[in-house]
């Protein structure tokens, strides 16, 4: 491995260098910059991204696949429709209807089965930014990455197109009374010989409408490659029934997920942050403890206080020895497991959590665990709306076999994408091929609709009228925010006419289910419908309890390697592959943008001599993929995670048009619209748990190094800077991020602003006087998961473009928010605190891939702080960054002349440049269309422009403005910013700092607040509150994140106290050795004032 970067102010040494010599580094960004490898050097040779004049490094095809990406963000300053083509509501004035002031509609929509309940902004007609809906119990406001982008799907291009008849280039346009007229009878007379592939939905209407489908003979299939097929067979399997577990992580004291997810890709995250996050707060009460189990970093295991990285094939003889232990055993000397053991065996609410990748006896095995606990916060839920004929609904693997021997004649697909994400082992493709008349109804004509004869435009979810259930049972209304843009239907509307109602409109379908479930007549519908779903229609918890012995657990670990297939946090299973803001939100832990990778840890990676970005061969029973590596810290040895959802091959122009697709071609009628795809596809290796396997997991992988050149980019490394910056950042790295364990929390409570000392600090200028509203941010890293909801949440507010994976790799990308992450490595375990080198024979090198084997992760949001002595400001020649009378920093556009020395300027490095000018009409875009995501609230900015976050002026000034006229109070959360609304735990908190009483105000107060770079005299607006962990006491000192506080603190300051006045050590990091090139530099850290500042003045910025 190539030397890391020396430490702050020592000279390098040849080889690797020492923890000592590192100075005591305990954060960094990446295993590159560990290994200070040539594109990490790229990056710190260079403040500003190059070749910034013209749009090189990629052709014209992939020029117009990053437009596609963008959304045409284009001249849309003037966005103009025709009322007949787009929003008849738009022109003209409704009663009751401003024009141009944003109105709320609560609706819902379903993602695997599961249904969200969301409140959409519409202005003139058209929907423009969606959040979670407050009143909704399950997500309470918060909306995911995926809730947010619906938005941009919405608008995308690529799902205009009208009914079509013929399989791929034979494929000729034709309308749906054509295609119903086609499949006269299929439902009826011919329902025998039918078959409905459906994707998995709990919508109430559909069930309904499913029930009418096989009572006519025909045969039903529900499918989707994330449903939670395992844990249904594993509740069956412990309770007889399949049952839904809900957990309660707010009532449980200890949390053991053993390859779970529960604040990551869980249906229930949004339940589960809120509770999580609740009991993350020290100064509320008692913390909650949390161990993962896993074999990759998930959010979760960010998260955890413990965090033991282990195959996921182990976990079933982990379960064993940890049950072995519990009832007394010896734990062989692993302290983890016995630590766990006690915590489960003590007095505690403990509840443990299965991950859906694990085998059905694993999961039935955790529920007699839980039960044996005590069940606390556990719950179980009934299917909602079983079939009425159980017998006519297979799984996918029965119904392809059953197509593949000619047994149907008809085929409808609802949704879903089979031919994309279906197991392989179904050859969903052939199986298609011998039924005559095949029919698919999809949002794209994407692979299934190429291999079908028939292809009908399906209606956006916020086109449609439906009905979801939400994570509780929760009966939702879901309800069109605009007319359907390419004329789509429903799955109902389709159905319903091919069962005989030929004039059944998905308002009406929905409104019978309603009156059949709920009743109350109008008066009940319309409450429906304005809240968004029903009130009181939770689903009971179903009686459960473990009937006899659950199947044993198979304790043998397969040799070798294990591939996991994983979903995706950018694309989810797939179907978000042509949304350009989720492939460019970087992955909340590799920070990989526009791809997928095999992910493999240090020291597997070492033994192979694979390194970062090099081919890999990973070979399964199934078939072999050739893919490149990214070496993560954390992942388990013998273990390879690869997520899918990429290689597609009719995801569109921006998520691919390969062309052909298993004998299909695209019928394409210009080059042009064939477009690379994005990432590499893992379904070829995808299994049905029918056949007995695990689709998730697959043993027996061997592994070897291959020969792909395929480019990975990722954005932490980006704002690097040079040598001197540097190695000022490897001494202010460890105050960025500011933890501590709850132990030693309660013994310093105000530690987070004691960890950096200064001198006196002196402004040129006086400071401005605030006497009416002065806003601030919070941010509470002790409950921040860093899961990417606010990054995508602040792109759709405010018109932040999407620039594409070319200029991403050269620094360009334009979020306002980044989530900042650095690992810390484990150095051997003794209890030492940052000041301590490793020098022991015990001890791992920084470099040496075994200290990255188990490190622990902090993350922090990064966005403009609002500097109230901004360094931006001094340094813009035209005043084109000001102070507002409210104390924002604000950007005044048309001022700007494009110089950046405000981001050269600032410390937190969190202004963006349009470099090139993502908002001309290129060729291709779709104007008229494209324009329409856009917020009219925002100003679109143009190339040659800096941008920053603003706070959200423009949700201030939508709620201050009618305030003032009207002479009314502002209340405290009458203002939330777009990264706030969305956030599931919280963290992220906007107010008025002289309200006396707002949220805002007292965490600033709160002892865990501290300023970030407050030493440079910036003042920032937003206060981060430290992080606190709750160890186990026997695992404490063993963390990697644990550091002892009183050798960082200094006691002996006590005496004299910290304020400003008291001046010191400033900058210096905790175990930096005395330069005997800095004057006046004495062992603890004390200089005069003029000697401070001096070296202050000096500093280099982050």
């Amino acid at each position: 491995m190539t030397s890391p970067r020396p430490a702050a102010d020592q000279s390098p040494a040849a080889g690797s260098a020492s923890s000592r010599e590192q100075g005591g580094r305990r954060y960094w960004r990446s295993l590159d910059e560990v290994k200070n490898t040539p594109e990490f050097e790229q990056f710190l040779h260079r403040e500003f991204p190059e070749q910034a004049d013209e749009p090189v490094g990629f052709d014209r095809r992939r020029w117009l696949q990053l437009m596609g990406a963008s959304l045409a963000l284009a001249g849309v300053t003037g966005c103009r429709w025709e009322n007949e083509q787009f929003l008849p509501m738009a022109t003209g004035r409704s009663a009751g209807r401003l024009p141009g002031l944003p109105q709320l509609f609560a609706t819902s929509w379903e993602l695997d089965g599961v249904g969200r309940s969301l409140l959409v902004s519409c202005v003139d007609g058209r929907p423009v930014k969606i959040e979670g809906n407050a009143e909704d119990p399950n997500g309470r406001g918060a909306a995911s990455a995926f809730d947010q982008a619906l938005i941009l799907n919405l608008y995308d291009p690529d799902r205009q197109g009208p009914v079509t008849k013929g399989v791929g280039p034979k494929a000729t346009p034709a309308t749906l009374d054509d295609a119903l007229a086609a499949l006269n009878g299929v439902l009826g007379d011919g329902a025998g010989s039918t078959a409905v592939l459906c994707e998995a939905t709990g919508s109430p209407t559909l069930k309904r409408l499913r029930d009418r489908v096989t009572a006519a003979g025909a045969t039903w299939c529900e499918y989707s490659p994330l449903s939670g097929d395992l844990v249904r067979e594993g509740t069956r399997q412990a309770f007889g029934d399949a049952l839904r577990p809900s957990y309660d992580l707010a009532v449980a004291d200890v949390i053991v997920c053993l390859d779970a997810d529960p604040l990551g890709d869980d249906p229930a995250s949004s339940v589960n942050n809120r509770a999580w996050a609740s009991r993350r707060r020290p100064e509320d009460g008692p913390m909650n403890r949390l161990y993962a189990i896993e074999s990759q970093f998930s959010v979760t295991g960010a998260a955890a206080d413990h965090r033991f990285p282990i195959k996921s094939t182990a976990i079933p003889a982990f379960l064993a020895k940890l049950g072995a232990v519990r009832a007394g055993g010896d734990a062989g000397g692993d302290k983890f497991l016995a630590a766990l053991a006690e915590d489960l065996r003590s007095d505690k609410k403990c509840v443990v959590l299965c991950g859906s990748r694990q085998p059905a006896a694993v999961q039935a095995y955790v529920h007699r665990l839980n039960e044996e606990l005590g069940n606390h916060g556990v719950s179980f839920l009934a299917e909602a709306d079983a079939p009425a004929n159980a017998d006519a609904v297979v799984g996918i693997q029965a119904l392809c076999e059953r197509l593949r021997e000619g047994e149907f004649e008809n085929l409808i697909v609802l949704g879903g994408n089979p031919a994309y994400d279906a197991p392989a082992d179904c050859q969903f493709a052939k199986a298609v091929a011998q039924v005559k008349r095949s029919v698919r109804v999809g949002v794209y004509r994407d692979e299934t609709s190429l291999l079908c004869g028939w292809h009908v435009p399906m209606a956006h979810p916020l086109e449609q009228w439906g009905d979801v259930r939400l994570w509780d049972g929760s009966y939702a209304i879901q309800q069109p925010l605009i007319q359907p843009l390419f004329g789509g239907v429903t799955s109902a509307e389709f159905l319903a006419r091919l069962l005989g109602e030929p004039a059944a409109t998905g308002y009406e379908l929905t409104r019978a289910t309603f009156d059949e479930l709920v009743g109350g007549g109008t008066s009940a519908w319309k409450t429906a419908v304005h809240r968004g779903f029903v009130e009181g229609s939770a689903g009971e918890p179903a009686s459960a309890s473990v009937s006899g012995d659950v199947p044993a657990l198979d304790t043998a670990v397969p040799e070798g390697f294990e591939l996991v297939l994983t979903p995706s946090s950018s694309v989810h299973d797939g179907r978000f592959a042509n949304n350009g803001w989720l492939q460019e939100a970087p992955d909340f832990l590799t920070k990989l943008v526009w791809d997928n990778a095999a992910l493999i840890s240090p020291v597997d990676a070492a033994e192979l001599g694979v390194e970062q970005g090099d081919g890999l061969i990973v070979t399964t029973p199934a078939g072999s993929i050739d893919v490149p590596a990214y070496i993560l810290a954390g992942q388990a040895k013998g273990s390879i995670g690869l997520a899918l959802g990429y290689g597609r091959t009719a995801a569109g122009i921006v998520g691919g048009n390969v062309g052909i697709r298993d004998g299909a071609f695209m019928d394409v009628d210009e080059e042009d619209q064939l477009t690379e795809g994005v990432g590499f596809d893992a379904y070829p290796l995808w299994r049905t748990a029918e056949a007995g396997s695990n689709p998730h997991v697959i043993a027996g992988v061997k592994v070897a190094p291959g020969t792909i050149e395929h480019e990975l980019v990722t954005t932490q490394n980006h704002h690097a800077i040079d040598e001197r910056g540097m190695e000022h950042i490897m001494r202010v790295t460890p105050m960025l991020v500011r933890e501590a364990t709850e132990a030693q929390f309660a013994e310093h409570p105000d530690f987070a602003d004691k960890l950096v000392h200064h001198p006196p600090l002196e402004s040129l200028w006086e400071s401005r006087e605030y006497t009416g509203r002065s806003w601030g941010m919070a941010i509470d890293l002790a409950a921040c998961t860093g899961c990417n909801a606010c990054t995508v949440a602040c792109q759709a507010e405010n018109n932040v473009p999407v620039v594409g994976k070319d200029q991403v790799k050269r620094g360009r990308e334009m979020h306002w928010l980044r989530m900042d992450r650095y690992f810390t490595p484990n150095l051997g375990g003794a209890a030492k605190s940052p000041a301590e080198a490793v020098d022991d024979e015990s001890g791992l090198e920084v470099t040496d891939p075994a200290a990255w084997m188990n490190p622990a992760i902090a993350s922090q949001p990064m966005m403009c702080v609002h500097c109230e002595n901004a360094p931006c400001e001094q340094v813009c020649p035209v005043a084109a960054t000001v102070h507002t009378e409210e104390g924002l920093n604000a950007m005044v556009y048309n001022r700007c002349i494009g110089t950046r020395y405000c981001s050269n300027n600032c410390p937190y490095k969190v202004r963006r440049f349009n470099f090139l000018n993502y908002n001309k009409r290129y060729e291709g875009a779709n104007k008229q269309l494209t324009g329409m995501v856009l917020n009219p609230e925002v100003s679109v900015r143009v190339r040659g422009v800096m941008e920053k976050c603003t706070y959200c002026v423009q949700r201030i000034q939508h709620v201050t403005i009618p305030l003032d006229n009207a002479n009314e109070p502002l209340k405290d959360g009458m203002i939330q910013t777009a990264c706030g609304q969305a956030c599931p735990t919280g963290a992220i908190v906007f107010g008025d700092l002289n309200d006396e009483n707002s949220r805002v105000r007292a965490l600033h107060q709160n002892g865990r607040a501290y300023k970030l770079l407050s030493e440079y005299n910036t003042k920032p607006r937003t206060a981060y509150l430290a992080r606190i962990r709750n160890p186990h006491p026997d695992l404490e000192q063993a963390e990697a994140y644990y550091r002892d506080l009183s050798e960082v603190l200094h006691d002996d300051h006590g005496a004299h106290g910290h304020d400003d006045a008291h001046g010191g050590h400033g900058e210096r990091a905790e175990g930096s050795e005395h330069d005997p090139h800095r004057p006046d530099d004495d062992p603890h850290g004390h200089e005069d004032d003029h000697a401070a500042a001096s070296r202050l003045l000096n500093i280099v910025s982050v």
